[in-house]
């Protein structure tokens, strides 16, 4: 297993654990039904062939062949996914293009912004939508369609723009066919944030040079361990349990930098499931030294679980100058974040006494298809239980 959990710092007896497994296995049963079509992804791992992986990275190389930049358009629930995982991996393996994610929250500087930064590479492009009508996402791909017609003139233009759509005769995919880009479902039954094991999300990620058999590979691995006849649904209970104590919240901590987009994609997870049970989740940076920031949640002061996420392998390290005169001599990066990490986890210790910290090996493909597995299977599973906001 490369998933760490760690559940020494959380204030639930095995007691208070044992009196909700039959919900859990009761839970899982369900999921693993076939019941609703919502819970398609539970056996995604298992179903997908090397047959549809292979096409899928030849795809990808295929565009990878042709451009510095890949811009990938579309509403942030179905993209959160696949930016998390980029953005957590990190270090590029090798000639991939660099992925740029724009979603519906559009804006004319960010947009101004990117068509800058396309002007100095070769340009693909991907707009997803799940309905294709999304005005936010027409608009945006309205703008790179017109660039890119500037740019590669209105022939050439639709071969390096594809689109997703789940509704053919909807405006994004009349717009489409009118100018001539391809336009492709590859939507099924993964929804929303749960979609990050999807086609097209697995294919944005080998278009980065995400080793997408071993991201699948370790979700697989996640989803028929023996964790889950131990303690995999430990985290759904004590989600369960703290709300019906009264706890307001859950706090989702991150400890290195590119980890914020997994976080924001576990905090959706979370956040909402599939019965529309909702329970609020903030994001708390354990990286920043503004320790001052956390205490603005003081209004959930002893009433929030706090879930925080680590890699045990981290960035090559960086000495910092001698004689600052600051109280850093001889010290590295990060050493001081770790002192940063610390006077967070204080401060975070005035407002709840009760941690889970999740840690994987290394923020590689594997290790992060077991985390996604598991957290989408916590939400889930905190779903079924009923988790509310109190």
């Amino acid at each position: 297993m490369k998933l760490n959990i760690d559940f020494n710092l959380i204030d639930i007896t095995n007691e208070d654990l044992n009196t909700h497994y039959r919900q859990v296995e009761d839970a899982i049963d369900e999921l693993w039904s076939d019941s609703k079509e919502e819970y398609g992804w539970v056996k995604r791992p298992m179903s997908i062939g090397d047959n549809e992986l292979e096409d899928l990275i030849m795809t990808a190389l295929a565009a990878q062949d042709t451009c510095g930049i890949f811009v990938v358009i579309g509403e942030k629930s179905e993209i959160i996914g696949a930016k998390a995982i980029i953005e957590a991996i990190g270090t590029k393996r090798g000639a991939e293009p660099e992925v740029e994610f724009v979603d519906e929250s559009i804006s004319s500087v960010d947009l101004r912004k990117l068509l800058e930064k396309m002007r100095h590479y070769e340009v693909n492009a991907c707009v997803i939508s799940r309905d294709g009508e999304r005005r936010e996402t027409i608009a945006s791909y309205s703008v790179l369609r017109e660039y890119m017609e500037n740019r590669y003139g209105k022939e050439v233009a639709p071969r390096r723009i594809m689109i997703v759509s789940d509704n053919m005769n909807g405006k994004l995919a009349t717009m489409a066919g009118e100018s001539g880009s391809g336009v492709f479902n590859f939507f099924s039954s993964e929804i929303g944030s749960y979609s990050i094991i999807s086609t097209f999300s697995l294919f944005l990620m080998a278009v980065a040079g995400v080793d997408i058999k071993r991201f699948v590979s370790g979700c697989e691995v996640m989803a028929t361990d023996s964790l889950w006849d131990i303690n995999g649904g430990d985290l759904a209970i004590a989600r369960k349990i703290l709300s019906d104590k009264g706890f307001a919240a859950s706090l989702v901590s991150f400890r290195q930098k590119n980890f914020e987009p997994l976080c924001q994609w576990m905090q959706s997870i979370l956040s909402t499931g599939s019965k529309g049970n909702f329970m609020p989740t903030f994001l708390v940076d354990e990286t920043s030294c503004a320790a001052t920031n956390i205490e603005n949640l003081n209004s959930i002061k002893d009433k929030a679980l706090n879930i925080t996420l680590s890699a045990r392998s981290v960035e090559e390290n960086i000495s910092l100058a001698e004689n600052l005169g600051i109280g850093l001599e001889s010290m590295t990066v990060n050493e001081l974040k770790d002192i940063c990490v610390f006077e967070e986890r204080e401060v975070l210790g005035r407002l709840s006494n009760n941690f889970v910290d999740l840690e994987i090996d290394m923020a590689d493909a594997f290790s992060l298809g077991q985390l996604t597995y598991y957290v989408m299977m916590i939400g889930a599973i905190s779903s079924i239980l009923g988790t509310e906001s109190q």
